[in-house]
């Protein structure tokens, strides 16, 4: 990544804002069907944003909004038979896919039927603009919101995100013990993501949660193997750890101690983490760090503590962030709380601008280093 905690506050917003623009007129106007319609609607000159108010033009997006027509959220450029008014891929583009061509051999030209350099070049294109992933919702709260991903997110975007776990001490050699459902949302795919897109990968165990594997097997799966990461809901962490101390007293072996527990999905109040600390005491793991995740589906992807009670650490490179008071959807001070809004930054497949998370944040957002 370009941007580092090293510069200052002004600096880290400013380059987010610059980056963000330029996204913006490059990919956003000429090929969001959503966004295309909104900025004409607002008389909104993608080419004239050059500060925060002008950015502050943009309205807001809500749940409501995707709901309404979630394809439309995708970014995607004119094609034969299409169905929204988006801009044809730009001649530079096009350059840069016949380049990266002559350089890249594709396991289709081994396997496959000879075809031709004009069809080969349509392969290229496809990584960047073709969803080739999908995850939802669970839709608790109304519609499910979908997010896609092309090849060009998950080799260029989400690596970076998901390197996000080295920030607590994950290293490369150590395992973790995947308890989420395996279900097609977030929280499962992101410990997926993690395992597949961080250098040298990541050593991780998934047992797609209790309904797939009882979790009386898994407290035995985890005596047998040694795991350094816990990765699950706080609810289902709470049970997991009721039952393994149970069957403990029965005689099964104690698991190897676990130094993090990453826990996410559910709010982790104080009083919570500690009585999860008296129970990890319980099964042999007194010294276990419980590491706060935070994500969402439109986000597309979570975010994660440097330390216990550290915080979240967000991502400027990728998302502009945005904290507003939730009666007048104002701009508040750094620190002070409000709702945080985002903003997606080279992404393609579903992209967002100025959504509306809903959720308060007491402390607000600060852009300083991390003690």
């Amino acid at each position: 990544m370009a941007i580092s905690y090293e510069w200052t506050p002004e600096e880290q917003r400013e380059y987010s804002l610059q980056k963000l623009f330029k996204y913006i007129k490059d990919y956003v106007q000429p090929y969001s069907p959503y966004y295309r319609k909104v900025f004409k609607e607002n008389d909104i000159n993608p080419d004239k944003l050059t500060s925060y108010d002008d950015f502050r033009k943009i309205p807001i997006t809500t749940k409501e909004d995707t709901a309404a027509d979630q394809k439309a959220m995708i970014l995607q450029p004119k094609t034969e038979g299409g169905a929204y008014d988006v801009e044809d891929v730009r001649a530079s583009l096009k350059a840069k896919y016949a380049w990266q061509t002559l350089t890249t051999r594709y396991m289709r030209d081994l396997y496959g039927k000879p075809r031709s350099f004009h069809e080969r070049v349509e392969q290229t294109a496809l990584a960047e603009w073709n969803p080739i992933h999908f995850h939802m919702s669970g839709g608790t709260t109304g519609m499910p919101s979908m997010a896609t991903y092309t090849d060009h997110d998950l080799h260029n975007v989400v690596p970076y995100i998901a390197g996000m776990l080295y920030l607590f001490g994950w290293e490369p050699k150590m395992r973790g013990l995947n308890m989420f459902p395996g279900l097609p949302h977030l929280a499962f795919f992101q410990v997926i993501f993690a395992e597949f897109c961080m250098d040298h990968g990541a050593g991780i165990f998934h047992t797609c949660g209790g309904k797939a594997i009882p979790t009386e097997k898994q407290v035995v799966i985890a005596s047998m193997m040694p795991f350094d990461m816990y990765i699950a809901i706080p609810s289902y962490m709470t049970y997991w750890l009721k039952t393994a101390a149970a069957m403990i007293e029965m005689g099964v072996p104690k698991p190897d101690p676990v130094k993090y527990a990453v826990l996410a999905a559910e709010p982790l109040s104080d009083e919570y983490r500690d009585k999860l600390k008296d129970q990890f005491e319980t099964i042999g793991s007194p010294d276990v760090k419980i590491i706060e995740g935070y994500g969402s589906t439109e986000l597309r992807a979570a975010f994660f503590e440097c330390g216990e009670k550290t915080n979240l650490h967000l991502n400027p490179e990728f998302y502009f962030w945005e904290v507003l008071d939730p009666e007048t959807r104002e701009p508040v001070k750094w620190g002070e709380p409000g709702v945080i809004c985002f903003s997606h930054i080279d992404w393609r497949g579903t992209v967002l601008l100025r959504y509306w998370m809903g959720d308060l944040i007491q402390g607000g957002v600060v852009w300083e280093k991390c003690p």
